[in-house]
């Protein structure tokens, strides 16, 4: 009798434990599975005199735009309004006229998903009144806030480079030089539903476009943009 009750105990034991394996990898599954919508691609941006045009100019593995693609690289291209010498004889009207950014922009930062500095696709993107400075903020789980680039060639100056203005990276800065917390929403536990680092926060431009103010949660700091340095 006693080894007729044994065996079945063994078997709801080992029932029971390979349910609860099953349980809680399903359980488990779920939570990594759980989604939401996707945040949006920004496509350009304008600055705050709504002067300046940031365009991000994705390219893929595939034209065909009906099904998944991969991006392959993302292109950064700095614009001005246009202005008209003969505005006089022209139409006149409440819009604001841009230029064919494909056939020359002010300068423009160029990304591949093959580089080593790492592929940037859909940051959120600050530009300053003057074109001068580009910050680029990532929104994935990357150890990297922010990238500030600056522009190579100014206007009256002599060219340094014949090729094309890609702009200079000022500096990359991470998440817990702005942010240091042993609870930050950049860990592992990584969702589309995860506050962004940034998440809550405002961003503000010195008058002489030199230094990018980040405020939250009663917190002040601020960018030196010609250097990357932070200051409280």
């Amino acid at each position: 009798m006693v080894v007729y009750f044994v065996y079945p105990l063994r078997g709801l034991m080992h029932r029971w434990m390979l349910f609860s394996y099953v349980f809680v990898g399903m359980l488990f599954s779920a939570l990594r599975s759980y989604a939401g919508p996707l945040s949006a691609c920004v496509g350009a941006t304008l600055s705050a005199n709504q002067h300046v045009l940031v365009i991000n100019d994705l390219t893929f593995d595939d034209p065909d735009e009906t099904h998944i693609r991969k991006a392959t690289g993302s292109t950064f291209h700095i614009v001005q309004q246009v202005n008209e010498p003969n505005s006089g004889l022209r139409m006149s009207g409440p819009d604001h006229y841009w230029p064919q950014w494909s056939l020359g922009s002010l300068w423009s930062v160029p990304f591949s998903s093959d580089q080593s500095l790492g592929f940037v696709a859909c940051p959120y993107v600050l530009v300053t009144d003057d074109a001068e400075f580009l910050i680029l903020l990532e929104n994935g789980p990357s150890r990297t806030a922010l990238r500030i680039y600056r522009r190579r060639e100014h206007p009256g100056q002599l060219r340094i480079d014949k090729g094309p203005d890609h702009g200079v990276l000022v500096r990359a800065i991470s998440v817990d030089e702005i942010r240091p917390s042993p609870s930050s929403v950049m860990g592992r536990n990584w969702t589309d539903h995860t506050p962004q680092w940034y998440s809550g926060g405002d961003w503000i431009f010195s008058k002489d476009n030199r230094t990018l103010v980040f405020r939250m949660e009663n917190n002040s700091l601020q960018i030196d943009l010609a250097t990357g340095l932070i200051s409280k």
